[in-house]
């Protein structure tokens, strides 16, 4: 079976291992280069990434007191719209209840006029008779009776 091995090396059925000579000393000072720099890129990352933390939980504080202001206001809208249709509604009532006494208000005043006339043709009739009674019956009573009213 043709294969190679873990270290890259090339192995045919038929022949001997073929492969190429690494330096491992020089292939362990490039891995460990590569994992040095490799590491300070993990920290340098690090750092953002707790730089960038904080200016997100900064932005989210921010984000919630403007959605909390959002919510008041929105609390002061709707209690502020509901007076105002209250208002509205007690308005348009009393127009209602305006009109509704302006209407009603004629006919009780010609009522008032017509019995205000009554009133002073029932007095000057009161008085008609009541003058009328004083002089019959004074001119019936005796002289003497005339005399005690007096």
């Amino acid at each position: 079976m043709d294969c190679f091995t873990f270290q890259a090396d090339q192995v045919f059925h038929k022949s001997a291992l073929t492969g190429d000579y690494f330096d491992t000393r020089k292939l362990n000072l490039d891995i460990l280069k590569a994992h040095v720099q490799l590491l300070t890129e993990i920290n340098e990352q690090e750092r953002q990434l707790i730089k960038h933390g904080k200016t997100l939980t900064n932005i989210e504080n921010k984000n919630n007191q403007i959605v909390s202001g959002v919510q008041k206001s929105k609390t002061i809208k709707n209690k502020n719209q509901d007076m105002s249709d209250k208002l509205t509604a007690d308005i348009r009532l009393m127009k209602e209840g305006e009109t509704a006494l302006g209407r009603s208000h004629e006919p009780k005043e010609r009522s008032l006029i017509s019995i205000d006339s009554s009133l002073k043709s029932m007095q000057t009739t009161e008085r008609f008779w009541s003058s009328e009674f004083q002089q019959n019956s004074l001119s019936q009573l005796s002289i003497t009776d005339q005399q005690e009213i007096n």
